[in-house]
């Protein structure tokens, strides 16, 4: 399973570049882990409005 850590590395990488790469190298485990989490939060909330300042 992923660590906090790298996830957050992901989330957080603000260059698109940076973060397709990071993603590329994810197990399909873990791509699976993160997506069934993120979807798990947007699902939840209607009103989801996630944004990075």
């Amino acid at each position: 399973m992923i660590s906090t850590k790298r996830a957050t590395t992901i989330i957080c990488e603000k260059d698109k570049d940076k973060r397709n790469e990071l993603v590329d190298k994810l197990s399909e485990e873990d791509a699976k882990y993160l997506l069934k989490h993120c979807l798990t939060v947007i699902h939840r909330d209607p009103e989801f409005d996630f944004k990075f300042e």
